[in-house]
């Protein structure tokens, strides 16, 4: 019980770390230009990420405002 309980608090820590790295990787491979036209800081969300990948819940939150305020305009930037 004791073991099922202690392995179960790794699971919230863990889906932090995936989804953080796969924004980590959906903002490193968007190209340079589309951040410039965007008005975006490519290297500071890089940092921001990659940081986040270290401390769960700073990787959670900064990834959230990766995808509802700094992807759309990506997404926009690239037509």
């Amino acid at each position: 019980m004791i073991l099922a309980l202690s392995s179960a608090l790794y699971i919230p820590g863990f889906v932090a770390f995936i989804f953080t790295l796969i924004v980590l990787i959906d903002a490193a491979t968007k190209p340079d230009e589309q951040w410039e036209r965007a008005g975006k800081n490519k290297v500071g969300w890089i940092i921001a990420l990659a940081i986040g990948l270290v401390f769960g819940c700073v990787g959670l939150v900064a990834g959230i405002i990766y995808l509802a305020a700094v992807r759309p305009s990506l997404t926009a930037a690239a037509y």
